[in-house]
């Protein structure tokens, strides 16, 4: 064997190796991308639900400003809240108040189910990415080795995928080159 055949090898192999690596490194930034955006999903998740909980606490703040208004008409009218239709119309005020106050809780709760589904869907791309860098980091490899094999293909009956002494033997055995079993 000549030294180009071994230098050709070295090279080969060196190439599929350096080229293995920046896959796996493709990879595993690709996940760190995606870990960061998770991170940032959850963030908002955590601020949706923080500002959910704001904006009940101002209709709260709404609902209850506004029974003290009409209380005080009420007062003003000289008409009794405890029954009637002032208590009816302050008994409504209060339903409309915690049925806006339970939208907002749900809303907010979506938006934070959103953002945490957001979250989990980039941790998993970015375990996909790793995977996938990482297996085509093993496949150049293989691929690289191959290639090393293939250039010593004089010294293994014709290299890879070569005619071998078998193929020649059927042929010649009047089998017209066709292998038994094989269409």
């Amino acid at each position: 064997m000549c030294y180009a055949q071994i230098a050709m090898v070295v090279i080969a192999v060196a190439s599929a190796a350096m080229e293995a690596k920046a896959q796996k490194q493709a990879g595993k930034a690709n996940q760190q991308i995606a870990e960061n955006n998770a991170k940032l999903a959850e963030a908002q998740g955590k601020d949706a639900a923080i500002l959910g909980a704001r904006d009940q606490q101002q209709s709260a703040w709404r609902t209850r400003a506004l029974i003290g208004q009409q209380k005080a008409a009420i007062a003003a009218s000289n008409l009794d809240m405890d029954i009637g239709t002032p208590l009816d119309i302050l008994g409504e005020s209060a339903l409309f108040g915690g049925a806006d106050r339970s939208a907002m809780a749900s809303d907010a709760a979506r938006k934070a189910w959103g953002f945490q589904s957001e979250a989990l869907n980039y941790r998993n791309q970015g375990a996909q990415a790793a995977w996938q860098g990482k297996t085509a980091g093993n496949i150049t490899i293989l691929k690289g080795i191959g290639s090393a094999i293939g250039s010593f293909g004089g010294g293994f009956g014709g290299g890879v995928g070569g005619a071998s002494s078998h193929s020649v033997g059927y042929a010649s055995a009047g089998y017209g080159g066709m292998v038994p079993g094989k269409p």
